[in-house]
């Protein structure tokens, strides 16, 4: 998606150095500009291959450059994030998702960033997984005035993840804008995690009854 996205700085190359062929971009199974084409008759064979080499000439090194240079969406928002706040510590950070939690919380109780580039989203979430966090699930509902007040340009939802019941609260934002991520990731560790950990106090006192 970072080279479709930059897809339309070929084409004057190809024009420069393919003039004779009319060289277009557009769509390819997708709803975006991810391709820069030409068409040509079925039965010249030898000018499709002849174009082909042409092709991989003019615009491989141009490609190339820019995917050595690109980094992945989840790596752009932790970019933003230590900018914003270097002393911050992810729990995890992976390829296409990252994970923070605080100290003494239960496993798959987390903070958490996903990159869905096919849908050209960042998905920013606290999501309580696993049977250990199920207290914090069945409360996660408590947490989203919290949070819709603290970022009400945003809009935050509550669904199922990995669960048969509601057990996370999340936000989608433009993969393009990962400092608009990183913050939003930010703000919804301060304005919850507090909570979070009163919450755990009170199942706690709970269970010792």
């Amino acid at each position: 998606k970072a080279i479709a996205d930059r897809i339309h700085e070929l084409l004057p190359a190809l024009q420069e150095d393919l003039p004779d062929l009319e060289w277009e971009v557009g769509p390819w199974g997708s709803n975006y500009d991810n391709r820069v084409y030409t068409e040509m008759d079925i039965g010249e064979v030898e000018l499709a291959a002849q174009t082909y080499l042409n092709l991989i000439d003019s615009a491989f090194a141009a490609v190339n450059d820019m995917a050595t240079n690109i980094k992945t969406p989840v790596e752009a928002v932790v970019e933003q994030t230590h900018s914003a706040r270097p002393d911050f510590q992810f729990k995890g950070v992976h390829k296409n998702w990252t994970a923070y939690q605080h100290k003494g919380w239960p496993g798959k109780l987390e903070y958490q960033i996903h990159s869905k580039v096919r849908k050209g989203v960042i998905t920013v979430q606290i999501s309580a997984e696993r049977n250990t966090a199920k207290p914090i699930a069945d409360r996660i509902h408590e947490l989203l005035p919290v949070i819709e007040e603290k970022m009400p340009d945003l809009n935050w939802m509550t669904s199922h993840f990995y669960s048969d019941y509601d057990n996370r609260i999340y936000a989608e934002i433009d993969i393009k804008d990962p400092n608009l991520a990183a913050q939003a990731h930010l703000d919804l560790v301060d304005c919850t995690a507090e909570i979070i950990d009163k919450m755990l106090e009170e199942e706690k006192a709970k269970k010792k009854g």
